[in-house]
């Protein structure tokens, strides 16, 4: 197994690159066994997967300048598809100034922060992935700091992610009374803040508890990109994943269709269009299609 594996390769092998990558890759968000990351970090930064568990290591561990040096220079792999980098783009430009960003998978958090880290975008936006958010050491910290009263895992078991995702996510959400605007990635599962869920309005890529008036049009004509979506033009293996997460954009089409001129609504139609029947089986499909007929 595993555990034994690197058990054995520190007994003969403590000293090599691959030895402290692995032990130090293998706790997730967990920053445990961060020294021997830190240390295979040193002998070889360019070591392919290597930045990825370094910017987590960093984000957990609140250690926001080796997040910057290490997205730097991950950036300059081109390694994430356009697509997802576009993504992130727009997801970033959906979050209202000084606000905080809640996120659920790799795809749609990664991107994102490495745009903040690597081309300073929106770097006024707090942007919490909420696996993170199942580590005690993290979770103590942003809630502190969001004044947001402690959470305890209690007896549910870290591995049933289910349970903790949405008990986590609603304690967060039925608490905070800050100032910062809270804003949910639409690629954060609904049944994580289905209680409050018509409390939210669509703003851009995110749902947020109030947009300010004009919001998405102003988004639809000056802020986000779009033409991306007209077609997939990438060869790559995270196109279905990409696909997915592009059905975000049809709530927010959604909301803008009737204010927008003609030409404006025929490229809707035609990039719904281009959306839709890039995925077999989602909510509510029936309604879009008809929707952007």
């Amino acid at each position: 197994l595993g555990e034994d594996i690197v058990k054995i390769m520190g007994e003969h092998i403590h000293d090599s690159f691959t030895y402290n990558f692995v032990r130090g890759s293998t706790a997730a968000v967990y920053p445990g066994e961060g020294k021997y990351l830190l240390k295979a970090y040193q002998m070889n930064p360019d070591f392919p997967g290597l930045l990825a568990t370094v910017a987590t290591y960093a984000t957990s561990t609140h250690n926001l300048a080796l997040r910057q040096e290490a997205n730097k220079m991950w950036f300059k792999k081109r390694e994430f598809p356009i697509s997802l980098i576009n993504h992130a783009y727009n997801t970033l430009q959906s979050v209202a100034e000084n606000g905080v960003l809640l996120t659920q998978h790799d795809n749609d958090t990664y991107p994102v922060w490495m745009l903040q880290d690597a081309k300073n975008i929106r770097t006024d936006i707090l942007v919490i992935n909420i696996d993170f958010l199942l580590f005690d050491g993290y979770r103590d910290t942003i809630f502190k700091q969001l004044n947001i009263p402690p959470f305890l895992l209690e007896k549910i078991d870290v591995n049933e992610y289910e349970t903790n995702w949405e008990n986590v996510v609603q304690h967060f959400l039925f608490h905070y009374k800050g100032d910062r605007p809270i804003h949910i990635g639409l690629t954060v599962s609904e049944k994580w803040y289905q209680p409050i869920i018509d409390d939210l309005e669509i703003g851009g890529l995110t749902r947020t508890f109030k947009t300010q008036p004009d919001f998405n049009i102003k988004l639809f004509e000056r802020e986000l990109i779009l033409d991306y979506l007209k077609a997939d033009l990438e060869f790559t293996t995270l196109l279905p994943r990409i696909r997915e997460m592009n059905t975000g954009y049809l709530f927010f089409f959604d909301e803008i269709y009737d204010q927008l001129n003609l030409k404006d609504k025929q490229f809707v139609q035609e990039v719904a269009h281009e959306i839709i029947s890039n995925n077999e089986i989602f909510e509510n499909k029936e309604y879009y299609e008809s929707r952007f007929h």
